[in-house]
């Protein structure tokens, strides 16, 4: 899954293919766990919470403007072959995709994080916070 964004309200949008044993496993259990690396800064961020997904029929016009923000490119991999399943021929794997429109298989899930950790490693110690939500934002310091 990539993140495509991160709104206003902290959710975390992320696209998917739909097909994808990923998107199965979270369609049974809609909470999950999201992790970035900036190496550049040194720093990583864990978030976890529950799913949301935006499927074919649900919202429709938010998952339409996510698929307008991808490249052709990346359109033509959800017309690719069934990801998981034995190699296909090269010819099956689509270069470019100007639809307008997202297929079927084209998914966007909302990750609500209920937890946030981030990890600094620029100072010694390396410092480590921890956000929950219950109702309101706390924080907290924990050992790296």
């Amino acid at each position: 899954m990539i993140c495509r964004c991160l709104d206003e309200d902290g959710r975390l949008w992320l696209t998917t293919d739909s097909r994808s044993a990923k998107h199965a496993e979270l369609s049974l259990r809609s909470n999950a766990a999201a992790a970035a690396w900036f190496p550049a800064t040194r720093e990583q961020f864990r978030f976890e919470g529950r799913v949301e997904m935006l499927g074919e029929s649900s919202v429709g016009l938010e998952r339409a403007k996510v698929w307008r923000t991808l490249t052709a490119e990346t359109r033509a991999t959800f017309q690719w072959p069934r990801p998981g399943e034995p190699r296909a021929s090269d010819g099956e794997f689509v270069k470019s995709n100007e639809a307008l429109d997202p297929p079927a298989s084209f998914g966007v899930l909302l990750l609500r994080p209920e937890k946030v950790e981030h990890l600094n490693l620029k100072t010694h110690p390396h410092q480590r916070r921890c956000w929950r939500r219950d109702g309101q934002w706390s924080v907290r310091e924990l050992n790296p």
